[in-house]
């Protein structure tokens, strides 16, 4: 296989993205309906394990030493009674993306299931939407004449009927995927009874990235923005 195959280049191509053809399963059902596709993190689930983050890299082929999902953590409670609280973070497929308008060449779209993708035809490498995006979630890929990439939800495997990477590896559960405008499960569950919040919203951008806890981890993601995140391998 060559490098990077799995990647966005050939992805695009194969999901027809060149003539901006997008397949009715992923943005429109036969009725017309659009799904609106969503991912809730539930914090007290999450457990730092990193499975999310390996599976991704495996599934994207990402460049060594870049990932799409990057875990923070912060700490609550009061010596002795501590414990780590786990954030993934990653594109937040924002309502309205700043990484769109800041690209000149029209090479990153919106699509009306909510996933932000980029198309490689038209990116011109320069890294716009990577100095506008605010949560640092775009890299660029040498090895594709610095192409930008970032999370686009596994839209190929969405395709085949299959659940992102991250979300079928997680070992503890902690992430749930659905479609808002169709919700069913578990999803209908976390989103008609439990508190959901956004990192997205600290930047008045929203987007499809959802966290589950209460309302006082909702008041310490601030924290998180300047965390490292607990990861140090390619």
């Amino acid at each position: 296989m060559i490098e990077g195959s799995r990647r966005q280049l050939l992805k695009w191509a194969s999901l027809g993205l060149f003539g901006l053809s997008i397949p009715k399963s992923i943005d429109a059902n036969v009725q017309g309906t659009y799904p609106s596709y969503a991912m809730i993190v539930d914090l007290e689930r999450c457990m730092g394990c990193e499975a999310c983050v390996v599976s991704c890299k495996i599934d994207q082929n990402t460049p060594q030493g870049a990932f799409n999902i990057k875990i923070k953590s912060i700490t609550i409670g009061n010596f002795p009674q501590v414990r780590p609280i786990f954030v993934p973070v990653q594109c937040n497929h924002c309502d309205n993306p700043p990484c769109l308008s800041a690209c000149s060449k029209g090479a990153i779209k919106k699509l009306k299931s909510g996933i932000v993708i980029t198309d490689w035809r038209l990116c011109d490498g320069k890294g716009q939407c990577i100095k506008a995006c605010p949560i640092g979630a775009r890299h660029l890929d040498e090895r594709f004449g610095n192409r930008s990439f970032k999370c686009d939800l596994c839209i190929e495997r969405l395709e085949k009927g299959l659940k992102p990477a991250c979300v079928e590896t997680c070992p503890s559960g902690a992430r749930i995927f659905g479609d808002l405008n169709n919700p069913k499960g578990e999803f209908r569950e976390y989103i008609s009874k439990k508190h959901l919040f956004q990192y997205g919203a600290r930047f008045g951008r929203g987007g499809r990235i959802f966290y589950a806890g209460n309302e006082n981890l909702e008041s310490m993601i601030p924290a998180v923005e300047n965390r490292d995140e607990k990861r140090d391998f390619s």
